[in-house]
């Protein structure tokens, strides 16, 4: 967690764009631009890196808490979880909303394949992958990941 009064700095281990990572580990990133919890996307997010563990795959949440009033700390969470993203190889990262295109083409940058699970919620930056309904149907991400660790061929 990248949150309240903690900004995790990280060296990056350095990556070559381009470099294929595995899409099967998996980065779900909640960004929290509000104060207090919501039960919108963290609860839906922690209970699909429990079953994608469970089916033998690396999922882990992210919850970055940005502040509005303080532009400088939130640019160092939004380091700090793209460093995060870097350091552990993640290679399908999710997003429930994001507002920013530049965060999108970073961690596209890294080699990662951005999805996000509410569209509507997001400014589009292509290329991404568009999966509705996680907060009430978490199967067609479980069965992404199972086809991608399968070999399926489904993603450039």
């Amino acid at each position: 967690m990248v949150g309240p009064g903690e900004v995790e700095a990280k060296v990056k281990a350095g990556s070559a764009p381009g470099v294929m990572r595995s899409r099967t580990t998996v980065a779900l990133v909640y960004l929290r631009a509000q104060a207090g919890g919501d039960f919108f996307a963290d609860t839906p997010f922690c209970l699909a890196a429990g079953e994608l563990r469970a089916l033998g795959h690396r999922a882990d949440v992210f919850e970055v808490y940005l502040d509005r009033e303080d532009a400088e700390t939130s640019a160092l969470r939004l380091d700090a979880v793209v460093a995060a993203i870097d350091d552990g190889g993640y290679g399908l990262v999710v997003f429930e909303h994001v507002w920013q295109p530049s965060l999108i083409r970073r961690i596209s940058a890294l080699g990662a394949v951005v999805l996000l699970t509410e569209p509507d919620a997001a400014i589009v930056a292509p290329p991404l992958l568009r999966l509705r309904h996680l907060t009430n149907n978490r199967q067609p991400l479980l069965d992404l990941v199972a086809a991608l660790a399968d070999g399926s061929d489904l993603l450039q």
